[in-house]
């Protein structure tokens, strides 16, 4: 017999008809169609997955109570604008079925960023929201004085920053242009807090000398000029995290340190390299978070006078004015003063020439030497009590008044009292 295609399937060699066939796995179907429903509500219900039963087959579900008392609502509905979301949490054992309405009065206000005005620039939390207002920013000056060979000749009021004349040379570098030179001098008064750039220009034949900023208190003849150098180290923390930004001097520093990398906080406003007067380059960070004292106020100018010394504030003092009083000479010998603080109070006194510690700011009055004279005088002036009219007045006179080679300027009084009887027992 020829070979033939079909040759397999021929009776006498098919090995199909005795063989056995064993069902192998079913393959599922997906097919699921909603014939019907009947419900009440807008509840939402999905049958999914594969079904793997032999034959098609109807499914009957029906939801009722667990049994338990847990009820379910159905899915709620929203109409309007907006991206708005309704959750219902939970639904009380003897809840009954309802529809319930909902309308939105307010939408409320959207979290902003805390910020702070900070010369020139805005500094804003990266998060906003109430958190926001837990940022703080703390300042240490890490600065060093050097008093110069240089002091105020002639007062000066607050707000001058251009002067004439050679007396306010202090070896200032000129300007080439109306920015402030590289080389500016970094001063302050003594006694007072503000660090200033001095500079120099060429006008009309003569020097002109600036000052930047613009004094903002009057500084008085004789105080002498303090070069400073140094730095600032500022904090900035939310509570619980801290950034330390060391190293940093003019506001320029500062703003683009942590515009680079600040977690914190970002800066709102342009950040310029800017050198003209008043510019945040060439400005120190004025912000200052220490305790301080401002200038001493004193009721009678002295040239030997320039203020107190070794002026100490405690970290916890009062915001106050602290007021000195002079009460005259101490039964111990030296000056006594009276010290009292707008909220600390009334305090000891204190003494010329020695260190007071007894309050929140300590210093130390200095001794004033007059300077030697040839010239000396000495007056006596008498004050009467009242008396009646046609009543004498008693002869008194002072003689000799003479002065000793220690004298010094002061005044003495004398009181005048009627002698107690000789049985009084007071």
């Amino acid at each position: 017999m020829a070979d033939s295609c079909n040759r397999i399937l021929a009776n006498n060699s098919n090995l199909i008809p005795g063989g056995t066939v064993t069902v192998s796995a079913q393959r599922a179907s997906t097919d699921i169609r909603l014939l019907s429903q009947s419900r009440t509500g807008g509840g939402r219900m999905a049958v999914t997955g594969p079904y793997t039963g032999a034959a098609d087959t109807e499914i009957d579900i029906e939801v009722t109570e667990s049994g338990t008392g847990a009820l379910t609502a159905s899915e709620p509905s929203l109409a309007g604008v907006g991206n708005g979301e309704i959750r219902i949490t939970a639904m009380g054992v003897g809840a009954v079925a309802e529809t319930f309405t909902f309308s939105l009065l307010d939408a409320g206000t959207p979290d902003v960023a805390g910020e702070l005005e900070f010369f020139g620039v805005t500094l804003a939390a990266r998060v906003p929201g109430a958190s926001s207002n837990d940022l703080e920013v703390s300042v240490t000056r890490n600065l060093t004085d050097t008093p110069t060979q240089y002091s105020t000749l002639a007062d000066t009021s607050a707000g001058e920053d251009t002067f004439d004349g050679p007396e306010w040379d202090w070896g200032q570098p000129p300007a080439t242009g109306g920015n402030i030179p590289p080389g500016a001098l970094r001063i302050r008064f003594n006694g007072f807090p503000t660090i200033h750039r001095a500079w120099k220009r060429w006008e009309a034949g003569r020097f002109i000398y600036r000052l930047d900023p613009p004094l903002p208190f009057d500084v008085p003849a004789n105080t002498r000029v303090l070069s400073v150098s140094g730095d600032y180290t500022v904090a900035l923390t939310d509570g619980i995290v801290v950034e330390n930004y060391p190293g940093v001097v003019t506001i320029y520093d500062l703003v683009t340190a942590i515009e680079a990398r600040s977690a914190l906080a970002t800066v709102r406003g342009a950040i310029a390299l800017d050198t003209a007067p008043g510019g945040m380059a060439v400005t120190d960070i004025p912000l200052r978070t220490d305790a301080h004292a401002l200038p001493i106020n004193a009721s009678v100018k002295s040239a030997l006078f320039t203020g107190l010394d070794g002026i100490t504030v405690a970290s916890d003092a009062p915001t106050e004015n602290l007021t000195l009083e002079y009460l005259g000479r101490a039964t111990g010998g030296g000056d006594a003063w009276s010290v009292t603080g707008g909220v600390q109070g009334t305090l000891p006194n204190a003494s010329t020439g020695v260190a007071y510690t007894s309050g929140k700011v300590g210093f130390t009055i200095p001794e004033l030497t007059p300077p030697a004279s040839t010239v000396a005088r000495i007056a006596a002036t008498v004050n009467l009590v009242s008396r009646d009219e046609g009543e004498g007045l008693p002869a008194i006179c002072f003689k000799p008044l003479k002065l000793g080679v220690l004298a010094s300027d002061k005044s003495v009084t004398f009181t005048y009292r009627r002698r107690p009887p000789a049985d009084c027992v007071c």
